[in-house]
C-alpha cells in the first residue's frame, strides 16, 4: 500500500505545485512602456505597469484626452518603489487611447492627481536632466 500511495502523493504534490504556479498569476495581461498597441476582448482586464521611483521625485499621470468610456473603463492606480500600475477593463468594442505622462524629477509643473498636467520646465531644470514624455497606448477591443 505504501508503494501505491507514493505515486498518488507525488501526483497530488505536482498538481498542487502547478495550481500554485498558475494561481500566482491573476490572469490579467500586463503591458509596459515598450508596448503601444493593446488588444482585448470585452470584459477583459489589463494593466499598464511602468518603472516608478517616487523617492527620487519621479511621477506618472494618466492624462487627457481620457479613453472612450464606451470602450474602456479606467480602474485603480497602484504604485510603490519600483513600479506604478494603471488598471483598465475593456467594456465595449472599439478603439481608444490611454495617455500617460512620465515626469522625471523636477520636470513637470502643476502636475497632480486631479490635474491634467502639461510638461513644464522648472527653475532647477538643466540641459542634462531628463524631460517629461508622453506614452500613448492604442487599445482595440473586439
Amino acid at each position: 500500500m505504501t508503494t501505491r500511495s507514493l505515486p498518488a502523493a507525488a501526483a497530488a504534490t505536482t498538481a498542487a505545485a502547478l495550481l500554485a504556479l498558475t494561481g500566482c498569476s491573476s490572469g490579467t495581461a500586463e503591458y509596459g512602456t515598450g508596448t503601444h498597441a493593446i488588444k482585448a476582448a470585452p470584459g477583459e482586464e489589463f494593466r499598464i505597469s511602468v518603472p516608478y521611483d517616487p523617492g527620487q521625485g519621479e511621477w506618472w499621470y494618466r492624462v487627457d484626452p481620457a479613453p472612450d468610456t464606451a470602450v474602456l473603463r479606467a480602474g485603480a492606480e497602484d504604485g510603490d518603489d519600483g513600479a506604478k500600475t494603471f488598471a483598465f477593463e475593456a467594456v465595449g468594442t472599439g478603439r481608444t487611447q490611454v495617455r500617460l505622462l512620465h515626469c522625471p524629477a523636477r520636470t513637470c509643473v502643476g502636475a497632480g492627481p486631479s490635474a491634467s498636467p502639461s510638461p513644464g520646465v522648472t527653475a532647477q531644470h538643466t540641459a542634462t536632466d531628463s524631460v517629461p514624455r508622453y506614452y500613448t497606448y492604442t487599445v482595440t477591443v473586439r
